[in-house]
């Protein structure tokens, strides 16, 4: 409590809110006043802030017609709900008129309507500024659309304390550079000298985020049926600037299934005294690809090198006689050669988040082949494979057509040669593959000996054998030819596109907490021993011995039905070539589409949109996360206080980049929406307007800016004392630092905005919070149909996508676009559609959390989770992410938005099996496989819409003033007394005009010690007298 306030009236109290105010007791304010010399008169005073109420109609955009403008509102959206306060008929008036008119002038005299002066306000407006460091938000709109000619070093991009500025430099396309990357303690590996891959620093280059921000220029669709850009990929061993500083596009490997078989040959010329038959082995290969992203990809080209099918060794049983342990390699007698098997695709095209299965076309066995050049297809046939007949230590076995045939058992082991670099063998569980796409390279390297993984017993755990109680037995005779029989399949997965086992017993240990330990546009690994400590550009570090932190795993399971079992054998939609993914990998349970992530096909409206640029890139060693900026979920491999790991080799890589990149751009930083008017989704006629056309448009009000809370400020279009548009449209969009301030354009672009209803963060406000959720109340989200157009959906509840442009339907539709067997299957890719009660629950857990943490003094502190060993509750996840944390851990109740999801994937109660040192905060790891989908909500996904308008502090403020005068015999007694209030704002102007508004508080610039001691000035807005009855 606050001394001299109180909730409730005393005889000595000044009553400042009362029942004129709000209709809730508990929200009265009543202050002791302050006597006047000789108490013949006293005076008290109340301050509110208003950024911290909901603001009702701030929205001067008509209702949206047509799916770019749902697209751009979708974007940014901060117009809080009037229906929550039952004044669902503000929204209908006009938002610009000034003069009364009979709709409004009926709400003056509504009885029915409550008072809520500590969660609604009329006027809220702010700045751009930065809480943590003082002076100007940067605008990323304006800084990427002019980026190619702005200077290419000493950009001053951070601001780490107040007064002082970070400067960077454009990555260069050879050699090094002073800063190129976003962290400023990061550089290129090895002087920016030697492969692309010996290059490749912890996080992105500010040049690969602008390419990200502006990959809408690469459309090259022409009509508006689809939205297609073009593949680029470069190789580990190409040029750095394209394989780390520009944005990669095409489809990922979902999975490589392998099924084994038993299977046998007849010889035309078996050596003298031998039986007939040789007993063999047979593999056959099924890829799948995946297009994660939301336009259409066209590839020319995909070649798998694969140096072991899987880490297995079998043990077969042939007329009796128990043969000896073989690997892959013995078996296939692939020798030393590094790449066995090398499986090539042809030229498709994938539409958004679209899959393809790719097989043998032909089902007859090969015998004696190679497998140097395996050509697969869409779809496949089932009997079809490669035989080997090594399957006794490279040796074959003969036997007669009745001789038993039969395996004893399959384990995790082999040897691998790792890299081709010392032509050593080690024995250990892994793969190594490289990825040759449009001539391009990728390479995971993925293999973990016994030692590193914790010994044989969590070797055996995590990879348990198969055994002959679970193979089958047959005769040589019966599996000759096509009459083969499988007997086991091996995954080799993305995590998040395949659920790679039935069996929860043996396999649970292969489900994570979804997106929070996978990235599906991880290209380059570097995991476990393959980690030579003596290679020059060794990515050893904490996180790479323990498997659950790869993106990529094993799964081996036994067929129980022949090519008819659906279960272990590849399923695919037969009309479509498309396999299954995510959700399952059968028809009953899986997908056969999921975007889940996004390029820009229109300029960015808000900082959240960032969650689907992969800034770590090619950072090859943990954590594989994905969806950084924006979210706020702890990871197992970080202590709760901790922000990096350091490592013995290569230090600096291991990084909570989630943190680190929030803490880096949501207090310097903004997205101003300035930027070319797109006329839709494809590249037929250019802009609609362009930058140039669009600022212009701001200052004179004619439209505004996609961002529609942004406004001009009052000085936006003065230049040297008089109102100029056009020179004010010239020197917002230079590119050359402003003779007079010293600073570039995107630097005090902020400066020329005020922001219409402004939110603070740290509002107590449940029903301010629970009006700004549902702002997207009747939004009709655009989504990508299975054909890849883009379309309007009906409105319903209130819609949460991870996409601006959404992958499905709602949750609630029932939608068969991702899959018309699996009825769930838009839990999993569509948007998440809350309901009232749900929104009523998150924005009362969001108030908790603010009690709990704050006040916060900056965004970047909102965003983030606490730092904070001691309350683990506070660390593993941020004040949003918590709240929405806590939905889903209320089971069946209708209060939790994630049940079905939950009932369809699994529940990661226990830490899976590994070294503890690689798995320092095990807590963050549990909840559910399906966290982080589409369909499940996380932070960036509530406050995209929201976050053009949000603050750390208030701007606006309502001041209530009382004053009386008493009797000169008695105090007690008021003769006569008067309210007033005024409701001023901070402007962009500072106390002494001798400094100009752009030059930050603290930095040297500043020469006025007035300005210095108190910042930016005040003004009124209005001001009047009130009546006892409207307090």
């Amino acid at each position: 409590s606050i001394p001299g306030v109180s909730k409730s009236a005393g005889d000595s109290m000044v009553a400042m809110v009362s029942d004129g105010g709000s209709d809730r007791a508990e929200d009265e304010v009543h202050i002791a006043p302050t006597f006047l010399s000789g108490k013949r008169g006293a005076i008290a005073w109340w301050t509110s802030g208003e950024n911290s109420k909901a603001t009702i109609n701030v929205d001067r955009a008509e209702k949206p017609e047509s799916v770019v403008d749902w697209h751009e509102r979708v974007k940014s959206n901060p117009r809080p709900d009037a229906k929550t306060f039952d004044l669902a008929k503000v929204d209908d008036l006009e938002a610009t008129r000034r003069l009364p008119s009979t709709p409004s002038l009926r709400l003056v005299g509504d009885k029915k309507t409550p008072a809520r002066i500590h969660d609604l306000t009329a006027y809220s407006r702010g700045l751009l500024t930065n809480t943590a460091a003082g002076g100007w938000r940067r605008d990323l709109s304006l800084f990427s659309e002019r980026f190619g000619s702005l200077p290419s070093r000493n950009l001053p991009l951070y601001t780490p304390v107040p007064g002082e500025e970070q400067t960077y430099s454009k990555a260069p396309t050879s050699g090094n550079a002073p800063n190129p990357v976003i962290y400023p303690w990061a550089t290129y590996r090895n002087g920016a000298s030697g492969s692309a891959w010996m290059q490749v620093p912890p996080i992105c280059s500010w040049t690969a985020l602008v390419d990200y921000m502006t990959q809408y220029q690469k459309v090259n669709s022409s009509n508006a049926s689809r939205t297609s850009m073009p593949t680029f990929i470069d190789g580990v061993g190409g040029s750095r600037f394209n394989f780390q500083d520009q944005v990669r596009r095409f489809p990922q490997i979902a999975r490589i299934h392998w099924i084994y078989s038993l299977c046998s040959s007849r010889s035309s010329s078996p050596p003298s005294s031998a039986k007939p038959y040789r007993a063999g082995l047979m593999i056959t290969p099924v890829v799948t690809l995946w297009n994660p992203h939301n336009v259409e990809l066209r590839f020319n080209n995909v070649q798998l090198r694969i140096q072991q099918t899987t880490p297995l060794a079998f043990r077969f049983k042939v007329g009796g006689k128990l043969l000896q342990d073989s690997t892959l390699s013995e078996i296939t007698r692939g020798g030393t050669g590094y790449h066995r098997f090398v499986i090539n695709i042809g030229s498709d095209t994938l539409r958004p988040g679209e899959t393809r299965i790719y097989g043998l076309n032909d089902p007859s066995p090969k015998t004696d082949s190679n497998a140097g050049d395996i050509r697969l297809t869409p779809g496949y046939r089932p009997n079809g494979g490669f035989m080997f007949f090594g399957i006794n230590k490279g040796s074959d076995v003969y036997a007669a057509a009745g001789d038993s045939f039969s395996v004893d058992r399959v384990t995790y082991d082999g040897l691998t040669q790792e890299g081709g670099r010392d032509g050593v063998w080690k024995s250990g569980i892994g793969i190594i593959f490289d990825m040759i796409a449009d001539g391009s390279s990728s390479s995971h390297r993925m293999v973990y000996n016994v030692q590193e993984l914790g010994g044989d017993a969590v070797a055996n755990a995590l990879y348990p054998p198969l055994t002959a109680s679970s193979l089958p037995s047959t005769t040589v005779g019966e599996v000759e030819g096509l009459r083969n029989r499988p007997f086991a399949s091996a995954v080799f997965a993305y995590r998040m596109a395949s659920p790679m086992s039935r069996d929860l017993v043996r396999h649970k240990h292969l489900f994570t907490k979804g997106m929070l330990q996978a990235n599906p546009l991880c290209y380059y690994t570097e995991i476990g021993f393959g980690d030579d400590n003596d290679a020059i550009t060794s990515m050893a570090g904490t996180g790479v011995y323990h498997p659950v932190n790869a993106p990529y795993d094993f799964a081996f399971q036994d067929v129980l039905g022949g090519w008819n079992d659906n279960l272990s054998i590849p399923e695919f939609e037969q009309s479509t070539k498309r396999s299954y993914i995510v959700s399952g990998m059968s028809s009953g349970d899986g997908l056969t589409r999921c975007v889940m992530a996004e390029l820009p096909t229109r300029p960015l409206q808000s900082l959240p949109e960032l969650q689907h640029f992969d800034a770590r890139n090619n950072n090859p060693i943990p954590p594989f996360q994905f969806n950084l900026i924006g979210n706020g979920s702890a990871n197992p491999i970080f202590a709760p206080d901790q922000v990096s790991v350091p490592t013995s080799f290569n230090d600096g890589m291991c990084n909570d980049d989630t943190y680190i990149l929030n803490h880096l751009l949501f207090d310097d930083w903004f997205v101003s929406s300035i930027a070319p008017e797109i006329r839709d989704f494809r590249n037929a006629g250019g802009a609609k307007r362009s930058i140039n056309k669009v600022y212009e448009d701001h200052l004179e009000f004619v439209e505004p800016l996609a961002n529609r809370c942004y406004i001009p400020s009052a000085a936006a279009a003065m230049v040297d004392g008089r109102r100029d548009v056009p020179k004010a449209v010239g020197k917002a969009l230079s590119v050359s630092k402003d003779s007079a301030t010293k600073k570039f354009s995107f630097e005090t672009i902020a400066s020329k905005l005020e922001v219409e209803g402004m939110f603070n963060v740290n509002s107590v406000s449940v029903d301010a919070w629970k009006a700004l959720l549902r702002q997207g109340r009747g939004m009709q989200v655009p989504y990508l149909g299975s054909s890849g157009r883009t379309e309007s959906s009906g409105s319903s509840g209130f819609p949460f996508p991870r996409t601006t442009i959404a992958g499905d339907l709602g949750t609630d539709s029932g939608s068969a676009e991702s899959s018309s067997t699996f009825p769930h299957a838009a839990e999993f890719a569509g948007y998440r559609v809350l309901t009232d009660e749900q929104i009523d629950a998150l924005a009362e857990g969001i108030v908790s959390e603010i009690r709990r943490r704050g006040p916060f003094l900056s965004l970047s502190e909102f965003m983030n989770r606490q730092l904070n060993r001691g309350d683990k509750s506070l660390a593993i996840a941020s004040a949003v992410q918590a709240a929405l944390d806590a939905l889903a851990e209320k089971g069946a109740s209708p209060l939790n938005p994630f049940h079905v999801l939950q009932e369809n994937s699994v529940h990661i109660t226990s830490p899976p099996p590994g070294t503890t040192a690689d798995y320092k905060f095990p807590e963050a790891a549990l909840g559910w496989s399906a966290f982080g989908v589409p369909g499940w909500v996380r932070q960036a996904d509530v406050l995209r819409p929201i976050a053009p308008v949000l603050s750390a502090r208030d701007d606006t403020f309502t001041i209530r003033a009382y004053g009386d005068a008493r009797d000169r015999s008695d105090s007690k007694k008021i003769i006569a007394r008067a309210w007033c209030e005024v409701v001023v704002k901070r402007s962009a102007d500072y106390v002494d005009p001798s400094d100009p508004c752009e030059i930050a508080p603290h930095s040297d610039e500043m020469k006025s010690d007035v300005n210095r001691h108190h910042g930016r000035r005040f003004d009124i807005v209005s001001f009047r007298w009130l009546h006892r009855d409207e307090i």
